[in-house]
């Protein structure tokens, strides 16, 4: 128990003196064939023992265009994910639905659409 006490007043410290890593997401939401507009994107470091991180908030423009950039410090590498929060084709649901998407290194790599 006390080592258990120990370990879990000494992550945020931690946490703090990683090495600074920096990602970022550009991209356009299409909800059946019309632009995604005014939905909310967040960029998180996604962490197995600690809560995911989160690096950014966006919203999408009124063209369903979105870019979002974000940071964290971390020891080893960052594992960014983009959640989007978004309303298409979910009914008269009040909640939205949540599509997330791991980031990876390459740029250019094409998702499937939300619906």
């Amino acid at each position: 128990m006390r080592t258990l006490l120990i370990l879990c007043t000494m992550m945020p410290f931690v946490n703090s003196i990683g090495r600074t890593q920096s990602v970022g997401v550009r991209g356009v939401l299409i909800c059946n064939d019309k632009p995604a507009v005014d939905v909310e994107v967040k960029l998180y470091d996604e962490d197995k023992l600690t809560p995911d991180e989160l690096m950014a908030v966006g919203r999408t423009d009124g063209r369903g265009q979105f870019e979002i950039k974000g940071h964290a410090d971390e020891f080893t590498s960052i594992e960014p994910k983009l959640n989007i929060y978004h309303d298409c084709d979910d009914g008269i649901k009040v909640c939205q639905l949540i599509f997330e998407k791991p980031i990876k290194e390459k740029s250019g790599e094409r998702s499937p659409s939300l619906n």
